[in-house]
């Protein structure tokens, strides 16, 4: 059976990433939220619980939301994934580099098994898969 077509929505990642910035910064305003420059912000504080920026046009079963923030000194996008059991991420590829990190569970990528604290890094341009594989379905974390 012939594996569904996936072709990811990297529009964020345009004009050298001012694109997913300005997404970023807008939807803080929305949310009347900013980054204080001098203490630590966590997603436990007033109103950030809520600041999850979801990430619409994933495969069923890959529940993707974006970290509202990224790092100005090289523009890196952060973004958490809940995955149900058994859930296929089609092989498709980004056009940067992408870091993927296990954070609870086990999934595999290319047919490698990876669990809690692997990583992969997926370099740009390379295409591949992965599947959830735990029961109670893991969670991932990566980076653009």
């Amino acid at each position: 059976m012939a594996q569904p077509k996936f072709d990811p929505d990297d529009r964020f990642l345009g004009n050298r990433r001012k694109v997913g910035r300005d997404e970023v910064d807008e939807h803080l305003r929305g949310k009347k939220l900013k980054f204080p420059r001098t203490k630590v912000t966590t997603s436990r504080d007033r109103g950030w619980s809520n600041a999850l920026i979801e990430r619409k046009g994933m495969p069923k079963g890959w529940n993707t939301w974006q970290l509202p923030l990224y790092m100005k000194n090289g523009t890196s996008f952060f973004f958490i994934q809940q995955c149900e059991t058994g859930a296929e991420l089609p092989r498709h590829g980004h056009n940067v580099d992408q870091v993927r990190i296990v954070m609870s569970g086990k999934v595999s990528i290319d047919g490698k098994e990876l669990s809690t604290g692997d990583w992969a890094f997926i370099p740009a341009g390379v295409k591949y898969s992965m599947k959830a594989l735990s029961n109670a379905g893991p969670w991932i974390t990566y980076c653009y």
